[in-house]
């Protein structure tokens, strides 16, 4: 989550209190579906929020993607690993990275 990102707690009619927590152009990620309730656009409008629906599938599409990741044995592409002692580091590395891959931070 960056700086302009808030996070709260979700459920039926709670957009309201995200969109009054959010700083002035913060973004709200709205996963799943609204239930009942209205959006005031002028809300949205005063403080320039960004709201974006994020669509996650759903379980039978996640079965399948993970038949198909083990058939194939497809693995993420991985950049880097840190030791979490380094995770300060891991940070400053994945900001400056151009590549492609992931950056991780071993916890064990």
């Amino acid at each position: 989550m960056t700086d302009d990102e808030c996070s709260t707690d979700g459920g039926v009619g709670t957009l309201p209190h995200s969109m009054q927590a959010c700083r002035f152009g913060g973004a709200i990620h709205l996963i799943g579906v609204l239930t009942g309730g209205q959006i005031d656009p002028a809300n949205i409008m005063r403080r320039n929020l960004l709201l974006e629906g994020v669509n996650v599938g759903s379980r039978e599409m996640f079965v399948a993607m993970n038949v198909v990741l083990t058939t194939h044995r497809l693995h993420p592409l991985i950049d880097r690993v840190f030791p979490f002692d380094e995770a300060r580091d891991s940070y400053h590395y994945f900001a400056g990275t151009r590549g492609m891959g992931k950056v991780v931070i071993n916890i064990s």
